[in-house]
């Protein structure tokens, strides 16, 4: 679990998107911003269908 800020944290799985060797350098080298893009409509459907949001 990593805490982003106080009231956020996040958990990290152990996707191949996010274990590929240039994410890690992306990570490492600190020029990869988890948090980069906006939300896609799958996403908020699926945030929706859980009741969040």
């Amino acid at each position: 679990m990593v805490t982003m800020r106080p009231w956020l944290s996040v958990m990290q799985d152990n996707a191949s998107a996010h274990t590929a060797a240039n994410t890690l350098e992306g990570r490492a080298r600190g020029t990869l911003n988890r948090f980069s893009g906006r939300p896609t409509r799958l996403i908020l459907t699926q945030l929706k269908l859980f009741g969040i949001g």
